[in-house]
């Protein structure tokens, strides 16, 4: 995927709300450094550069946060019920649910592994449930419905419902795609 023009936007999205130079912002496990007088994010533990999709992401969120987070709304919304929701949906379920229901569909359980894996929390929803931190003041909810004879398997993932006001559907669906890959790695 070409995320040159993406992040060339972020970028100056960025360096239009602040004279900071550099920041620290915390990706589920990792801590990247923007350094905006370089036009770099940089892995602060390997000092290598984030892959261009994860640096468009950080840098979305980091001006969303100069400029002031919106408050959480403890309302959990699905995928669908974003801007177009529906119409990024089919590319969402490829990408990031079926990853997930192959994974842990027969096992919903084993989705509290990635409990001391990230920085998450347990949630009763569905067989099993678990809440993501994946930015400051950002969570995804995963869900898993175990499959039987009748009913196949199921996996959504939820987002605060504030979660339309910092990313776009389509940075949405990269977001949960990115955590999927990383669940199941």
């Amino acid at each position: 995927m070409g995320y040159k023009l993406a992040l060339n936007k972020a970028w100056q999205n960025v360096i239009q709300v602040t004279e900071e130079k550099t920041y620290e912002v915390r990706f589920v496990n990792d801590i990247y450094i923007v350094d905006i007088r370089d036009g770099q994010v940089l892995d602060k533990l390997t000092d290598k550069p984030a892959k261009d999709y994860i640096s468009v992401l950080l840098l979305y969120y980091l001006e969303k946060k100069i400029k002031g987070l919106p408050s959480l709304t403890g309302e959990w919304i699905s995928f669908k019920q974003l801007d177009g929701g529906d119409t990024y949906y089919s590319a969402f379920h490829k990408r990031a649910i079926e990853p997930l229901i192959r994974k842990y569909g027969n096992n919903p359980e084993s989705l509290n592994s990635l409990l001391n894996k990230f920085p998450s929390h347990k949630l009763e929803y569905g067989d099993a449930g678990i809440v993501i931190d994946v930015f400051d003041g950002i969570s995804l909810l995963f869900t898993v419905w175990r499959g039987d004879e009748e009913i196949s398997p199921g996996v959504n993932i939820l987002y605060d419902k504030n979660i339309s006001e910092i990313f776009s559907t389509e940075s949405v669906a990269v977001l949960s795609q990115i955590l999927a890959y990383f669940m199941i790695e």
